[in-house]
This record gives structure tokens, sequence and C-alpha cells, in this order.
């Protein structure tokens, strides 16, 4: 069998306690909520384009975006320095999207936060 990493298995267990004490819909409410705010604070963004879905339907707690004339690659390392906030970059199909996803451990705060980030951003000048 070998050697078992039992605190992996420990840590996994707590994760699926926490999750079923607060439950799926909870989790699910709080996570699209988060996502229907951000999604709305970055329609306000200048040169921010939202690409994800805007019928509530068919949205999730992801959200895709572009910013006019910034390359995914220099958004994301702007992100990063100002933050640290990580993103997706997503480059398949030769978009150049970027997804920020919201999760329970997600407040409103850093939703204000990201926003003001790409704000600042998107209206940088190229370098």
């Amino acid at each position: 069998m070998g050697t078992r990493n039992d605190s992996l298995v420990a840590g996994f267990q707590a994760a699926l306690d926490f999750n079923a004490g607060i439950g799926h819909a909870n989790i699910e409410k709080r996570v699209r909520g988060l996502a229907t705010t951000l999604d709305a604070k970055l329609r306000t963004v200048p040169k921010l384009k939202v690409v994800s879905p805007t019928r509530p339907e068919f949205r999730s707690a992801l959200v895709s975006f572009t910013i006019d004339g910034k390359p995914t690659p220099e958004v994301a390392k702007r992100l990063w320095e100002l933050g640290p906030v990580r993103v997706r970059q997503v480059a398949e199909y030769g978009y150049n999207y970027m997804r920020l996803s919201t999760h329970i451990y997600n407040g409103p705060d850093q939703i204000e936060r990201v926003v003001e980030l790409l704000t600042r951003i998107a209206t940088e000048p190229a370098a």
C-alpha cells in the first residue's frame, strides 16, 4: 500500500464537512450572488467587456472579460503586482479572456477591490 498522507485525508474530510454544514444550495446562492455583483460592476469599467452570459440561468460563479488594447498576460501580471489577484487566462481559440471565479471564501470587499484594480489597469496608458 505504501505511505499514506493522513493529514491530506483529514483536511479533505474537514472540507467536505465544512461544505455539508453550509449546504450546497447556500454555497451556490452565495457564489452566484457574488458573481452577479462582480459582473454588474465590471460592466461599468471603461474599456472592459464582459463576455460571460447575461441571462442568470446561463451564468455561474465565473466572470470572463477582456480589456480593449490590453493583452491578457499584461493584465494578469498587473493584477498580481497590484493585488495580488490571480486570474485564469483563457487563450484557447484565440480568445484574449481573463476569468475571475467567486467562491464561498470571497467577500464583497474583494469584489470592490478587484473592480478598482481593473478600472486602474483599464485606464492606464499603454506600456
